[in-house]
């Protein structure tokens, strides 16, 4: 890619992070009591941008997937194009002050958001799609529980039904805004099925519930980890060092990304080939998804953590995941024709009722 077109990129990119800034303005205009009127603006905007990326990442990420592109080059070239621009970031800024905490952070930071990723295939084959997705969304209940217990952070009582409410609200909302699986997929999953041993006694089913609860829990560990690290960044690190934090954090999971997807792509020539396992080398079809799952990926994350700044982490993560919940469904009812079940319409109501509660001082 040469240089002009990645400036024209770079332009368009600012011209779209703008329109996102107004939009988010003329949201809290239109609606100052749904988002936290104690705080200052900035806060609540920045919430409310990263809300909308984050969904707009939720949203390439299905059409990537309906597409049957690959998504382990979609992830890897995701985490590269994110790790460069923060990195061109942080030489526009020209602040290279660093610190142990602010590293250390980071690399915790890649490290749960590569794993989580790549976590989320054998996950979805072994538990299925809506378990999985719902496992996804609840994991907030791990920055939740460390903003409460470990740094103090004090909820009332208000605030803590909605907390309750948003938790049992995202499973509901799950069963809508799930990666669906395209045809082909189903098709292979099936051959796949067929083709493996089904367990032959008492035993081997066992180990295989056992397998698959473990992995379960190793997700909703791990994608709690990803909101972790963005709420300890500001609790061990000065907000200076913001784009540090994310060029650390995204240049792991690049450099994980990279090496993982080489690895399999070299063992995979040697194993039984099918469509659900085989690895190829990204073409464009793939990078072009990653690229925008990059450029989405940063900006939602460091608007994630300006929002983390001036508000409580118990707060900026039950409604971040809501409400981006119930953003993608009306985008995936209108884009993909989607109709709303009724417990994704119980998850909606319950939703925005948890929001109401939580904005109650």
């Amino acid at each position: 890619m040469s240089i002009e077109k990645i400036h024209k990129l770079h332009t368009k990119t600012e011209f779209h992070i703008e329109q996102c800034l107004q939009l988010a303005i003329h949201l809290h205009a239109l609606f100052p009591f749904a988002f936290f009127g104690g705080a200052p603006q900035i806060f609540m905007v920045s919430l409310i941008v990263q809300i909308i990326f984050s969904t707009a990442f939720g949203l390439i990420m299905k059409d990537a997937q309906t597409r049957g592109r690959n998504l382990l080059a979609v992830g890897a070239v995701n985490y590269t194009v994110a790790a460069i621009a923060a990195a061109l970031l942080v030489l526009r800024a020209g602040n290279f002050e660093w610190s142990i905490a602010t590293l250390m952070v980071g690399l915790f930071g890649g490290i749960t958001y590569v794993v989580s990723y790549f976590l989320l295939i054998p996950a979805i084959r072994l538990s299925g799609i809506s378990v999985t997705i719902a496992v996804v969304r609840v994991s907030v209940l791990v920055p939740i529980l460390f903003s409460i217990f470990y740094w103090n952070e004090k909820p009332n009582l208000y605030q803590v039904a909605g907390v309750i409410l948003v938790c049992l609200s995202l499973p509901l909302l799950s069963n809508v805004v799930c990666l669906v699986p395209t045809k082909a997929s189903i098709t292979n999953g099936i051959a796949e099925y067929k083709a493996n041993k089904k367990p032959n006694n008492a035993s081997q089913e066992n180990k295989s519930k056992v397998a698959s609860l473990l992995l379960i829990f190793a997700l909703f560990v791990i994608t709690g980890g990803c909101g972790l690290s963005a709420k300890a960044f500001y609790e061990f690190s000065p907000d200076s060092q913001r784009l540090i934090f994310l060029t650390v954090l995204f240049g792991t999971a690049a450099a994980i990304g990279i090496s993982s997807l080489i690895f399999r792509h070299l063992v995979g020539e040697k194993q039984e080939k099918n469509t659900l396992a085989k690895i190829s080398p990204p073409g464009i079809r793939d990078i072009v998804p990653g690229i925008f799952l990059g450029l989405s990926n940063i900006v939602g994350n460091h608007f994630l953590l300006l929002a983390l700044k001036g508000l409580p982490g118990m707060i900026v993560f039950p409604v971040s995941s809501s409400m981006g919940v119930i953003l993608t469904t009306l985008v995936a009812m209108t884009v993909w024709r989607e109709k709303l079940p009724r417990p994704a319409m119980a998850g909606i109501v319950t939703a925005v009722i948890a929001v109401v509660l939580i904005n109650l001082k």
